[in-house]
């Protein structure tokens, strides 16, 4: 079995007495996406199977202006639009974490 990158996030796991092979990528990044090829050699040539991978990147965004300008003791209502997420969302607010 021979793997060819020096990226240590691709491992290729195999459970001794199957014939099942996984890749399995730590940590993946937009850069990731692509073709990538499992190829076997048989004693009648080599068989390939190909498969895209396509990473979905979450976005955040938030409804309204850039910037506000509110006066001390006002209410401020903040929208925000989370796409593509698979995750837990966190708010921070100057880089503190708001706890529910």
């Amino acid at each position: 079995m021979f793997t060819y990158t020096n990226d240590e996030r691709f491992q290729v796991l195999h459970t001794e007495g199957t014939d099942e092979w996984t890749l399995q990528i730590k940590y993946v990044q937009k850069r990731d996406h692509g073709a990538y090829e499992c190829q076997v050699a048989t004693g009648k040539g080599t068989l390939s199977h190909y498969f895209n991978l396509i990473v979905v990147v979450p976005t955040a965004s938030i409804v309204g202006a850039e910037e506000y300008h509110i006066g001390q003791g006002s209410t401020i209502k903040l929208v925000c639009i989370i796409e593509n997420v698979s995750t837990i969302v966190f708010y921070y607010i100057s880089f503190y974490s708001l706890h529910y």
